[in-house]
């Protein structure tokens, strides 16, 4: 499983950046190196900061990502909601 954390200003673009692990030749190779089949999806994005709080980006995000919800976490200050977002949808990928 790949991690990326996002985070930007309010005048960024992180979360378009993002995106790019979408790409087919990209999400190919993430699968081959973590051995994985086709069907999965081997990423794990957080947002944080302006990105996660952003009324804007936070409907595009949950746009753009339907389908995958579960491997994307918006997240507050809380630390909680990394540790309940991981142990409820990323460690089951894993086992």
């Amino acid at each position: 499983m790949f991690v990326e954390i996002k985070r930007q200003n309010p005048r960024g673009n992180a979360h378009e950046r993002a995106c790019k692990y979408m790409m087919p030749g990209i999400l190919n190779a993430m699968r081959q190196a973590g051995n994985q089949p086709d069907c999965a999806i081997p990423m794990w994005w957080v947002f944080t900061n302006g990105v996660a709080t952003d009324p804007r980006y936070k409907r595009e995000i949950k746009f753009w990502f339907q389908g995958i919800e579960r491997h994307v976490l918006l997240w507050s200050d809380r630390r909680a909601d990394v540790t309940e977002h991981f142990d409820r949808f990323i460690r089951p990928l894993l086992e």
